[in-house]
């Protein structure tokens, strides 16, 4: 019953959570897919992210507890939810209604590419994956909750920072471990080897859906499209230095997730933007997605402005208008400004 219990809480913050957000922000997108849960809640997730660095920067800089944190982050994400789920509860009915339909319009291909989804998620579950970087990823998150402090302790000594970490401080992915495991009351470990995996890679795929979207008018296209990418990440481990190894291997690490996840979700935005006229919202969700970026790994820092960049210089090439390029700018902002830190405080 208890195990019971704590997969409910999973799915309430892992997905309802960010889904109810998703729709919050997409009731102000004039698509007309703006209802689908695919995109809700991968935009409601990014954006839970991107919130969440702000906060705990807030929260380390002040010193403040875990405890305390845990309770600022969890309202925050309660009244965001509340709000969307008062103002889009008819939406939301409706794409619960439609989930029948969706589910009985699927085609060999595309059962297929669930299948082989399931397949990678099954291997986080029934088998075990030993690394090193865990020795300071997921035991930073068990020393915050034994010691109800944010990077006060080493997590390899357990004696105080004579300095604070500044290579990982600006990335504190970690902590999100521990506030996660506070409020599914799962050990950190647990979370983050079995169930954070599955949700991220939840994630991936429907960010590849969402682009599979975009270029297939048809399903038996789309389905055949998330067989190939499945495919290619599960026999891509030719190194253990790949992509695919990393969203194999160990997708809970923030230098895995901004490589299969975020980046290909900044480029999806980036793509939405430049089809869509006025999108604010599109704009707003870019701008926390570098948020993001920053926040699950130090490496996103630079690799988000970039491929931001690189994507608004050839747009602008392309459209032979430059008038796009402030807005692409602002929207890296988080990154550049954790870069300003991170030379201010090295």
């Amino acid at each position: 019953m208890e195990i019971l219990i704590n997969i409910l809480w999973i799915l309430l913050w892992n997905l309802l959570i960010p889904t109810l957000i998703g729709y919050l922000f997409t009731r102000y997108l004039k698509m007309d897919n703006k209802d689908n849960i695919a995109l809700n809640f991968t935009m409601g997730f990014i954006i839970v992210l991107g919130v969440f660095q702000p906060v705990i920067l807030v929260a380390i800089y002040l010193k403040i507890s875990l405890t305390l944190l845990t309770i600022v982050t969890k309202t925050i994400w309660i009244v965001l939810s509340v709000v969307s789920l008062f103002l889009n509860w008819k939406r939301v009915i409706q794409s619960i209604k439609k989930v029948p339909l969706i589910c009985k319009s699927f085609n060999i291909f595309m059962v297929a590419a669930i299948l082989l989804i399931i397949v990678q998620a099954y291997v986080y579950v029934g088998y075990e994956h030993v690394d090193d970087d865990d020795a300071f990823f997921v035991a930073t998150a068990s020393t915050a909750i034994a010691n109800d402090n944010l990077y006060i302790q080493s997590p390899y000594s357990g004696a105080d920072y004579k300095s604070l970490p500044t290579r990982y401080i600006l990335s504190p992915f970690s902590i999100y471990y521990a506030v996660m495991s506070n409020l599914t009351d799962i050990h950190p470990s647990v979370y983050a080897h079995l169930f954070l995996p599955i949700i991220l890679l939840i994630f991936v795929y429907l960010t590849y859906y969402l682009w599979g979207k975009e270029w297939f008018s048809n399903s038996e296209s789309l389905g055949i499209f998330i067989i190939l990418i499945s495919f290619m990440n599960i026999f891509g481990n030719y190194s253990e230095f790949t992509t695919q190894s990393f969203l194999l291997f160990r997708l809970w690490q923030g230098k895995a997730f901004l490589a299969a996840g975020i980046i290909p979700y900044v480029l999806y935005l980036c793509y939405k933007i430049r089809k869509e006229d006025k999108a604010r919202v599109l704009w707003i969700t870019l701008l926390l997605s570098t948020s993001a970026a920053s926040h699950v790994s130090s490496m996103g820092i630079f690799l988000a402005p970039i491929v931001i960049g690189v994507f608004a210089v050839v747009d602008s090439i392309v459209r032979r208008r430059v008038n796009k390029l402030p807005a692409f700018f602002i929207c890296c902002l988080p990154c550049i400004l954790c870069g300003v830190i991170y030379i201010i405080i090295s």
